[in-house]
């Protein structure tokens, strides 16, 4: 079964080679690795230029622009050519990852023939993570590195050769009716109501054939297509719902009425979309690296923190040591100190005399993966105010934590305790889900919050992750570790358990989401040694403008 996929593989590339332009590109799933490496390597196969693009790659760079020294030199405007003018393949890496913005231009690029494929690549860790749906519907081809191994590539092939054949014979095969209506036929079967779906499976058909050699599609042709073009678009049935009794479709109805007092939800979203711009050009760039950076101080935590270990990671010089099943014996540097002492040791002719001082032990050092805790304030005091930027701001820094592969976590306070909305994951997907979902209102149990965070990275932490605190609060604390609405008692535990968490050498980010400065904030700021990061404070003219935008 594994050397049939690896197959399926090479022919899915083969048959891309063969007509890039009318097949779109391939979308491969795959983390870094031979695996990975392997399937690089073939895709290299594929006719034309080829250039590599990040979500972050700049528009100049994709798109061109003016060249400015040589427009001043020239007395004209001297374009300079961007990569979709230089490149005829372009390879998205962490296609799971782009943008809206983005995917758009690089869907008209491919409906405008200006690009001739895609190469759509992501080592998402979760099934939710996917690339942009304009993308994943404009590209033949899904491979997954899914229970591969290096040794299983070595029933990848591709045929040079046999590609250039093909492209020969390809102007040659004709498609007869009874082809057309059973590719349509198929993918409405399998639920793909994408029409891309049935010219990709059409497509890949003829590149088929001409690889066979063949002047018209034949069955064996179309069920090879079929294989590799809607195995991964297959869509399961929706089930039928049942029909309600008439108490359940009153109160259905009821509720329906409810939901349309609640507000616009297209508004709503407006509202998200235009916050969290205003977050953009606020938040600097790399705070996360800048955090990771600070961690290093703290007590041996940070991003990447190294420790020692003595099963896996970089080896360091060996130590003397006495084997005890948990750690490896280094032999040769265990020889190398006995060597000295022979002539000194009465030892069997042709034996080695080993005694315990002799006995060196293996060492590594690894690097831990980092574990970012968000600890977001939906008291309140923040909703009413600024729980939507700190929403946005979130967002933002999931992003960039997701791009490094770290893990995440939710943690939300409100009313009497804390709660953790989202265990540690690195699905940022399931974590923008959690985030979308926080309620807000209440009291602002900040000690309890922190207290919260401390625990889930003390626990983290045993499991081998460093754990990093993003802190998102307005620090106005109103209830006590007790529940009771006492705020200078809760002031004195917010404090108390800052110091817990700086004692603990946890690093953390503080983002000040008040609406005005705070003395509260600061203070807790010097308790974390933290950094702090402040959203834009609101005014009137701001709050014109975005109703002005949604008119």
């Amino acid at each position: 079964m594994t050397a049939e996929r690896v197959r399926d593989a090479g022919l899915a590339v083969t048959l891309l080679a063969i007509d890039p332009g009318n097949l779109g590109g391939l979308w491969l799933r795959a983390r870094h690795g031979p695996v990975k490496q392997a399937f690089s390597a073939v895709l290299e196969t594929i006719p034309g230029r080829h250039a590599k693009i990040s979500p972050e790659t700049p528009d100049d760079a994709l798109f061109g622009g003016i060249d400015l020294s040589d427009s001043l030199a020239a007395g004209r405007i001297v374009s300079r050519p961007g990569l979709l003018d230089r490149a005829d393949v372009l390879s998205l890496t962490r296609a799971d990852t782009a943008t809206p913005a983005l995917a758009a231009r690089l869907s008209g690029a491919l409906d405008r023939g200006s690009l001739q494929a895609l190469i759509l690549a992501d080592e998402a860790a979760e099934a939710d993570d996917l690339p942009p749906p304009a993308l994943r519907d404009r590209v033949a081809f899904f491979i997954t590195d899914d229970g591969l191994t290096a040794a299983d590539m070595a029933h990848l092939a591709v045929d040079p050769e046999a590609i250039r054949r093909a492209w020969a014979a390809l102007p040659r095969v004709r498609t007869a009716p009874e082809a057309l209506e059973a590719a349509v036929g198929a993918a409405l079967r399998l639920g793909c109501m994408s029409t891309r779906a049935s010219l990709f499976l059409l497509s890949a058909a003829r590149a088929a054939a001409a690889l066979d050699g063949a002047d018209a599609i034949g069955q064996a042709h179309l069920e090879l297509a079929a294989r590799l073009v809607l195995s991964h678009r297959i869509t399961p049935p929706a089930e039928q719902p049942e029909e309600p009794d008439p108490e359940t479709q009153s109160q259905a109805d009821q509720q329906d009425k409810d939901d349309d007092t609640k507000g616009d939800p297209d508004l709503t979203e407006a509202l998200t979309d235009i916050v969290l711009d205003a977050a953009k050009t606020t938040l600097p760039d790399g705070l996360l690296t800048a955090l990771a950076m600070k961690s290093r101080t703290a007590r041996g935590s940070g991003q990447g923190a190294a420790r020692t270990s003595s099963q896996r990671g970089r080896p360091l010089p060996s130590r003397n040591g006495h084997p005890d099943g948990r750690h490896r014996i280094d032999l040769l540097a265990t020889l190398q100190a006995a060597a000295p002492w022979q002539k000194m040791r009465s030892a069997p002719q042709g034996q080695i005399a080993i005694r315990p001082q002799d006995f060196r032990i293996r060492r590594y050092r690894e690097r831990a993966e980092r574990l970012l805790i968000f600890l977001v304030d939906a008291s309140g005091s923040a909703a009413m105010a600024r729980l939507a930027e700190a929403k946005g701001a979130a967002e933002l820094l999931l992003a960039e934590a997701y791009a490094s592969r770290d893990h995440v976590a939710l943690v939300s306070f409100r009313n009497e305790g804390a709660e953790v909305m989202l265990p540690p994951t690195r699905s940022l997907v399931r974590t923008k889900r959690a985030l979308g979902g926080l309620a807000g209102g209440g009291p602002t149990p900040l000690a309890a919050g922190l207290k919260a965070g401390l625990d889930l990275a003390l626990s983290e932490r045993r499991r081998g992750l460093t754990p990093q605190v993003i802190l998102m609060t307005d620090g106005r604390a109103n209830m006590d570790l007790s529940g009771q609405t006492d705020r200078a008692q809760a002031r004195d535990d917010a404090q108390m358990t800052a110091r817990q968490l700086h004692a603990h050498g946890v690093p953390v980010l503080l983002v000040d989401s008040g609406m005005r400065p705070s003395r509260d904030i600061d203070t807790l700021a010097r308790t974390l040694d933290a950094q702090t990061i402040r959203l834009p404070r609101g005014h009137g003219a701001g709050a014109s403008a975005v109703f002005s935008a949604l008119e």
